[in-house]
C-alpha cells in the first residue's frame, strides 16, 4: 500500500502526506551523502632526510632515515620551498615533519621543519 492510497483511506490530508514523503526522501538523500562523504586525514611523520635525486620532469625522489621506502616530491614551484626543507634536513641531520595522503602513499604533500614544530608547542 502507498503512502496516497494510505493517506486516502485513512482521512489524512494528502497536503501533509506528501510533505512527509519529501521530507523522508530528503533525509534519506541527506544521510547517504553525509556517510559517502569521508574526511580523510592526512599522514604524518618525521624523517631526517638521506638523499635527493632527480627522478624525471615531475618528480624528486626522497630516502629517509627510518624507511626503506623511496617517496616523490613534486617539481613544481609551490614545492620549492619543501624542497628546500628537505636539502637543508639532509645537510644538518636536521628532522622534518612529512605529509603524505596515506600510509601507502609514496607522494610527499607538505614538508615542514620539527625543531620549530616543537617549539610552537611549548
Amino acid at each position: 500500500m502507498s503512502l496516497i492510497n494510505f493517506s486516502q483511506t485513512r482521512k489524512v490530508n494528502p497536503i501533509i502526506s506528501r510533505l512527509l514523503l519529501c521530507a523522508f526522501f530528503c533525509f534519506m538523500l541527506c544521510s547517504s551523502w553525509a556517510q559517502s562523504k569521508q574526511i580523510s586525514k592526512h599522514v604524518k611523520d618525521t624523517f631526517t632526510c638521506l638523499h635527493i635525486s632527480v627522478a624525471d620532469k615531475k618528480f624528486y625522489t626522497v630516502s629517509f632515515s627510518r624507511s626503506q621506502r623511496i617517496y616523490r616530491i613534486s617539481t613544481s614551484r609551490d614545492k620549492k620551498k619543501y624542497l628546500n626543507l628537505l636539502r637543508e634536513s639532509q645537510l644538518k641531520n636536521l628532522p622534518v615533519v612529512v605529509e603524505r595522503e596515506t600510509e601507502q602513499s609514496d607522494l610527499i604533500l607538505r614538508v615542514e621543519c620539527a625543531t620549530t614544530k616543537q617549539n610552537n608547542k611549548k
